[in-house]
């Protein structure tokens, strides 16, 4: 390949590792804290390493990361309630089940890229989104979406690959730093992004005049229950979610 290493969303990686689909399955993971347990757990990193290499793709996972948790925010209100989101056109990650997710808590989902999203909101042709703090205030979407809406809906999962062959051909203590490393790196990266967004929502609402809100999530999350089992079934990752669940 071009590249020997690269770090991919559970989202985009879906294109060709369907399974990791269903970590597009909003509140799948309670909190940060359940969140960590699942990332740090022998079991289930053993399920999805079996899945990865049942692939063939020829590419390793190192460790998984996080860009943090992702929140609702918008052009037009404060999200509130779940009807808050009736009709709205939802700015989605281009996955089946990102589209499927985000239909079922009642809004419009149109699947653009990331790039597009500021110039999307100002059109119109989406008026809202979703993404960590960090991201959207540094991508200054606060600008032409001042509204953010605390869901907590999504732990970003994101795994770091490395060409299979690259690794292969690497003396056995360099594979096994690197290992290393990228399982140490997953507490790190989960604490550095926690902060950073804290920091980055305190910014938004002193210096940019957004409105942040917080939001009764019973709601979404039981508009969902349903919908995590069936992701799960379809995509042949049952035990993946029990494994999770497990881990509360």
């Amino acid at each position: 390949g071009n590249l020997d290493m690269s770090i991919a969303a559970s989202a985009n990686a879906s294109t060709f590792i369907p399974e990791l689909g269903l970590f597009s399955v909003s509140y799948v993971f309670d909190d940060v804290d359940h969140f960590r347990r699942v990332l740090n757990d022998a079991e289930f990193n053993a399920m999805i390493d079996e899945i990865i290499a049942s692939k063939e793709l020829g590419i390793k996972r190192l460790g998984t990361f996080t860009a943090g948790v992702r929140n609702v925010y918008n052009r037009e209100k404060p999200i509130t309630s779940l009807d808050d989101l009736a009709s709205m056109k939802m700015r989605v990650m281009a996955s089946p089940v990102e589209s499927k997710v985000w239909g079922e808590l009642g809004t419009l989902p149109v699947a653009i890229p990331f790039g597009d999203v500021y110039t999307g909101m100002q059109t119109g042709l989406v008026q809202a989104a979703e993404n960590a703090a960090a991201v959207y205030a540094s991508n200054k979407h606060y600008e032409v979406a001042p509204y953010y809406s605390l869901t907590g809906h999504q732990w970003l999962m994101a795994n770091l690959y490395i060409n299979q062959e690259i690794f292969d051909g690497l003396p056995p203590e360099a594979q096994a730093a690197l290992v290393e490393v990228g399982a140490e790196l997953t507490d790190h990266i989960i604490d550095y992004v926690v902060a950073s967004d804290a920091a980055f929502v305190e910014k938004m609402q002193a210096e940019y005049g957004v409105q942040v809100n917080e939001v009764d999530t019973t709601p979404f999350v039981e508009r969902l229950a349903a919908t995590q089992d069936a992701v799960a079934a379809e995509l042949g990752v049952e035990n993946v979610l029990d494994r999770i669940r497990a881990l509360k």
